[in-house]
């Protein structure tokens, strides 16, 4: 081969290398724009994620000012039941009375009862020994 052969031949090699190379270079710059837009995609979702984390966080945070403080629980209800128990208790007073009212209530009207059979048999007796005599 001559040396102008060999010098096209170089030159043919180094185009194909460049050829390749810049090749090479295109594929590698298109693999790193997709990695950068996966990047910022991925970015992008976790800050949505941390964005709605931190709104159910503040929810939370809200929600936990309406809550009760188990003491002051316990002391209204504390209170509360010894206001029911005093309730009852005066319901069962009232109760024992109307019970009592009702038995006296019961206890006059057998008596009435007693007395008006009594007058009915002092009527019959005075009509007999009237139809008698």
């Amino acid at each position: 081969m001559t040396e102008r052969e060999q010098g096209a031949v170089q030159v043919s090699i180094e185009k194909y290398v460049d050829a390749r190379l810049a090749e090479q270079e295109r594929a590698s710059d298109l693999r790193h724009a997709e990695m950068l837009r996966a990047l910022d995609l991925a970015r992008d979702q976790v800050e949505k994620r941390l964005q709605t984390m931190n709104a159910i966080r503040e929810q939370l945070n809200e929600q936990a000012k309406t809550f009760l403080p188990r003491d002051e629980y316990e002391l209204k209800h504390e209170i509360l039941a010894n206001k029911l128990e005093a309730a009852a208790l005066a319901l069962d007073t009232r109760l024992a009375g109307i019970e009592r009212w009702q038995a006296f209530i019961k206890g006059k009207t057998s008596l009435s009862v007693v007395f008006a059979g009594l007058a009915l048999l002092v009527s019959l007796a005075h009509e007999i020994v009237l139809y008698l005599r």
